[in-house]
C-alpha cells in the first residue's frame, strides 16, 4: 500500500472529484475518504478489506454507504468490480483506458496482472474489422494450480 502526504489530493480522488462535480454530487467527506483509501492500494481488494481499513483509521462508515460509493467510482470509470468464481466481488482502482488482463486461480484465489501486446493487436484487429472503438476490455484466465 502506498502513503499519502498530509494534506494532497491524490489524482485518484481528483478524478473521482471531477466525476462528482460533473453529476452534480456533493464532495462529502466520506466519499474523499473512500477515494483516498482506494487510491492508496496496489492491489485487488474486498469491500470488507476497504472497510477494515477505514475503521482502523478511525473512519467509520457503513457497507451500505461503501457500496454505493464503489458503484459510483465504477460509473466513474476509476473502479473495476470483479466476481471471480469464488463469488466474493473483488475491486480494482483503474485509471480510465487502462486495460486490465488477469489470471485467477481457483485454489488460492490469487489474482496476478498481466501484459501482452499480442491482445492489444487483437483487439486492434477487431476495431479495424467491425469498425468500432473499444474502450475497455476485460481478459480473465483461470487456472487451477495448486
Amino acid at each position: 500500500m502506498q502513503k499519502k502526504t498530509n494534506n494532497t489530493i491524490l489524482p485518484y480522488t481528483a478524478l473521482f472529484c471531477s466525476f462528482l462535480s460533473k453529476n452534480k454530487l456533493s464532495h462529502t467527506s466520506e466519499r474523499i475518504a473512500i477515494a483516498d483509501t482506494i487510491a492508496l492500494f496496489d492491489k485487488h481488494f474486498t469491500i470488507h478489506d476497504l472497510h477494515s481499513y477505514l475503521k482502523e483509521h478511525k473512519y467509520n462508515t457503513s457497507l451500505s454507504t461503501l457500496y454505493s460509493n464503489l458503484n459510483l467510482l465504477i460509473k466513474a470509470g476509476l473502479l473495476h468490480k470483479y466476481t471471480f468464481e469464488s463469488g466474493t466481488p473483488y475491486y480494482e482502482k483503474c485509471m480510465p483506458n487502462k486495460a486490465h488482463n488477469h489470471i485467477y486461480n481457483i485454489h488460492n484465489h490469487q489474482i496476478i496482472e498481466f501484459q501482452d501486446s499480442r491482445i492489444s493487436q487483437i483487439i486492434s484487429d477487431i476495431e479495424r474489422k467491425y469498425q468500432l472503438k473499444i474502450l475497455q476490455h476485460d481478459f480473465i484466465l483461470y487456472t487451477d494450480n495448486q
